[in-house]
């Protein structure tokens, strides 16, 4: 498809957003390869973008298209591109860009044909809903969209940490007309006046150390950009390497889910207990939900639970630095976008984090199965108010009908073998929640025979 070359009109104010806000990256000595599975050799290669803006009101929503996998978005071609907004069905078209990649892979391939936008191969790869037409450096703007990025080994990653303690490691760093940032001024950002850092937030360097380090969104991301446009992610460090949780079983924690965005995709993230503390109940039932949900800055906060683990130990994992919720020690361990605020019984959800779930040798698992054959294993049985389910009570689910099994779905048991089954989650995890409130993830059974990983 081809969009004409007439450009929009916009508002001074919104030009200086849709300037500002994305992703800015560009040329490196390699061009980026495009496999069926990932787009590679990224790091300090050059794109840019488009913004479509569609809507004003009630939100701003501006989709994104830009040239990653499909191109280095030549100069004199990105000069002269004038997409047609109104032609596409938009409000308003700017371009977004030059900028430069500090991520080495993109683990998932932008979905959809490439679209002609003013001379220039693009795709469509998310949506903004930034809080406002010109938002200042440091504000968090909600993205939607689906991603998994990957620096590998020996990679310098420039975070940035706010007062709250959230961290966001750098995407990429702009290349703007008239822009004199190179790669090598990177890790002097934090000293930089122009970085315009607010106070009490922090700016660090740290060099990956294992294989690699991968961050991950579902369709709900958050960024931020620095005084002079670079671009980070919100994420949560690795656990370092054998450093697990261990003696798991039946062992009891709870959450907060915070809201930060209902549309045009639900965005929650997530805050729990594990490895803190058992959420004593009375701390848990005191912690005031009005004034956390205005410390963390969300739209709405609920609790979850309290649960108890039915898996033995978390061999890996990602959670942010513990935040004092009310009196609770909780960290941020991940994000999901339900289909809605109260998606019915085994309904699929994503979620964000890389994580190793483990369930010792002869341990019994309680596995539901869809028509499709689809596999979901329980990771933990709901213990909030009301509830009175107890382990003993797990291997006959089946029978119970308050789990409400749809038409078609299978509830089972099957005990581990003689080895520990470890399940992964690389980044991305698909979970289900039955009528009572149980969690299970999606899983693949091992192969016979086949080793498991250490």
């Amino acid at each position: 498809m081809r969009l004409g070359r007439t450009t929009a009109t916009i508002s001074a104010g919104f030009a200086t957003l849709l300037a500002a806000l994305l992703l800015l990256p560009a040329t490196g000595a390699a061009e980026p390869v495009e496999t069926e599975r990932s787009i590679e050799r990224l790091y300090n290669s050059r794109y840019c973008e488009f913004l479509m803006v569609k809507q004003l009101t009630p939100v701003i929503e501006a989709d994104v298209f830009n040239t990653v996998g499909l191109g280095e978005c030549p100069p004199d071609q990105f000069a002269a591109a004038t997409p047609d907004a109104n032609a596409a069905g938009y409000l308003a078209a700017a371009k977004n860009g030059p900028s430069r990649w500090v991520i080495d892979k993109l683990l998932t391939v932008p979905e959809g044909d490439p679209v002609d936008l003013g001379g220039l191969p693009t795709r469509s790869i998310g949506t903004l809903t930034p809080p406002s037409p010109v938002p200042p450096p440091f504000a968090e703007i909600p993205f939607s969209r689906s991603t998994v990025w990957n620096y590998r080994r020996g990679r310098t990653v420039r975070l940035l940490i706010s007062p709250a303690g959230h961290r966001y490691a750098m995407l990429s760093y702009s290349r703007v007309t008239g822009g004199t940032l190179k790669e090598s001024d990177l890790n002097g950002l934090g000293t930089n006046p122009g970085t315009a850092l607010p106070a009490g937030w922090k700016f660090r360097t740290k060099r990956v150390k294992a294989k690699s380090l991968t961050l991950s969104s579902t369709t709900a991301g958050h960024i931020v950009r620095d005084g002079f446009g670079n671009v980070y992610q919100r994420f949560n460090w690795p656990m370092p390497k054998n450093r697990g949780i261990r003696g798991l079983y039946n062992s009891r924690y709870c959450e907060l889910f915070f809201v930060h965005r209902l549309a045009p995709s639900i965005s929650v993230e997530i805050f729990n207990t594990v490895g803190l503390n058992d959420c004593p109940p009375d701390a848990f039932a005191a912690v005031d939900l009005a004034q956390v949900q205005a410390e963390q800055g969300a739209l709405a906060v609920t609790r979850n639970g309290p649960r108890r683990w039915v898996l033995d130990a978390i061999l890996r994992g990602e959670a942010g630095q513990p935040v004092d919720m009310d009196g609770l020690p909780m960290r941020s361990v991940g994000s999901i976008a339900p289909p809605s605020l109260s998606p019915p019984p085994f309904t699929e959800i994503g979620i964000a984090r890389k994580t190793i779930w483990r369930y010792r040798q002869g341990r019994t698992l309680r596995i539901v199965t869809s028509p499709e054959g689809r596999k979901y294993v329980m990771q933990a049985y709901s213990r909030a108010p009301g509830s009175k389910v107890t382990e003993r009570d797990l291997d006959t689910l089946g029978s119970n009908p308050a789990i409400m099994l749809p038409d078609g779905w299978t509830f089972r048991t099957r005990k581990v073998g003689r080895k520990n089954l470890d399940l992964r989650a690389d980044g991305m995890a698909t979970i289900v929640r039955d009528g009572l409130g149980s969690v299970y993830q999606r899983f693949t059974w091992p192969k016979p025979g086949k080793p498991p990983k250490k």
